[in-house]
């Protein structure tokens, strides 16, 4: 199976529109067969799942820096070497390496990181997937 990059950009945009267009169709399907309402249901409980899930990131982000900071995992933040050249992660990479080149920046553990973006997603989904987004499309790789 092809990386999505190796197909040629007309493609590449095909088949974004073509998932675009499934995921309209079989959410419009929805609404024909069962009416709307399985919609605010669902927006409810999505909303009642983040309003719990927030705080307890919170405190696993807290637990997590304070064991990072305890275990000398954050020293190289106090070190940052401005000079060097800030990208995205080559080889430090789960989607496409912007938590990695961060990390690798500053001179930390890239898990502190994505523990840092996970908790971004669940306080405001929307900025945190058009930032990464952003980052992923203009920040060049090392």
């Amino acid at each position: 199976m092809n990386k999505f990059s190796r197909y040629p950009k007309s493609a590449q945009i095909a088949i974004i529109v073509g998932a675009a267009c499934v995921l309209f169709g079989v959410w419009r399907l929805f609404g024909v067969a069962f009416g709307y309402g399985w919609w605010n249901a669902l927006q409810r409980m999505v909303g009642t799942v983040f309003s719990y899930l927030w705080p307890i990131a919170l405190i696993c982000a807290g637990l997590y820096l304070v064991w990072a900071a305890k275990s000398g995992r954050l020293k190289g933040v106090t070190n940052i070497d401005w000079r060097k050249p800030f990208g995205r992660s080559v080889t430090d990479k789960r989607i496409a390496g912007v938590c990695g080149g961060i990390a690798q920046f500053l001179g930390i553990d890239s898990t502190i990181v994505r523990v840092l973006v996970v908790i971004l997603f669940v306080i405001s989904p929307a900025f945190t997937v058009l930032a990464y987004i952003v980052a992923a499309i203009f920040i060049p790789r090392l």
